[in-house]
């Protein structure tokens, strides 16, 4: 019989059946009773814990837990730096275009405009002597380079219009310096001072009858309305094409910032406001692209002379 349970394989021990009693301890009257063995307790111990790593494992996994453990939430937390990183290098770059230009505003509503920029194309390699410069002369080439080029656009745009029905004037609008019908005039007045970068005047001055109203010269959306020691009341409108348009010295100003305005809208009453003002008139000046325009070019004004 010893020999017997020598030779007794351990696949055969593990499934032995033993069988669990439970008993009053008091009448020892059997409740109840569980045939067990070896394998069956490993098997469910063995399904137990694979629940539970299984249900741990999912737990970390697919929860905001993952993020407490060892080196997952310091890779996690340098995505969101380097995220960061970049949305503030960006919001940066917008900050300063938008004080550049902010900046630039404030020198035209103020006036303190350096007008040798105008001449400049290369600081460190040209020098220009301003009194040698002759704003008016043109050449004969030049202008009949030019006469030629308005004439053609002036009929490819109008062959444009005739054949399209859904045109828009927008499209045309200061596409060419000889059509000045787009644009109204300010005021109805006569210029006193003419523009003349050498003189650093950057617009025209416009006398006019006392609480005369200033007009926008184009539809667009008022994007300066404020007081301003050296130029007084001042209003600016931002048009189509690019083109800003400056109403200086008023007395009172009748558009907020934000307001869109339509052609010949009452925005302003002349005046006499501002350290630089000599008398009631209206400063009124042009911007295409950030350059300063001659409003003479755009707009047909009565001159003094």
């Amino acid at each position: 019989m010893a020999k017997y349970k020598k030779n007794i394989s351990l696949f055969d021990k593990i499934r032995y059946k033993y069988r669990l009693i439970i008993i009053n301890d008091d009448t020892f009257e059997q409740k109840t009773s569980i045939k067990l063995s070896k394998f069956n307790i490993y098997v469910w111990v063995g399904s137990f814990f694979l629940l539970i790593v299984l249900f741990i494992t999912s737990l970390i996994a697919f929860t905001n837990l993952k993020y407490y453990l060892p080196g997952v939430g310091q890779i996690d937390f340098r995505n969101k730096i380097n995220e960061l990183y970049f949305k503030t290098d960006s919001l940066s770059k917008e900050l300063d275009t938008r004080n550049l230009w902010i900046s630039n505003i404030q020198k035209i509503v103020s006036g303190d405009i350096d007008s040798l920029y105008y001449y400049k194309e290369d600081q460190d390699t040209i020098k220009l002597n301003i009194d040698t410069i002759d704003l008016s002369f043109i050449s004969e080439e030049d202008k009949k380079l030019r006469e030629e080029v308005e004439t053609q656009m002036e009929l490819e745009n109008l062959d444009h219009k005739i054949s399209n029905a859904d045109f828009n004037e927008d499209k045309l609008l200061f596409s060419n310096l000889s059509l000045k019908n787009h644009l109204v005039p300010p005021l109805q007045g006569i210029i006193i001072k003419n523009y003349s970068l050498e003189d650093q005047h950057f617009g025209v001055d416009i006398a006019g009858v006392e609480d005369e109203t200033i007009h926008a010269v184009y539809d667009g959306v008022v994007i300066l309305s404020e007081w301003n020691p050296k130029t007084g009341y001042v209003i600016g409108i931002q048009h189509p094409g690019d083109m800003i348009s400056f109403y200086k010295h008023n007395s009172l100003l009748m558009k907020k910032r934000g307001t869109f305005v339509t052609k010949g809208e009452a925005i302003a009453i002349i005046g006499d406001s501002g350290e630089l003002s000599t008398g009631p008139h209206l400063h009124f000046e042009l911007w295409r692209n950030g350059t300063i325009q001659d409003p003479t070019k755009y707009i047909d004004l009565e001159k003094l002379n």
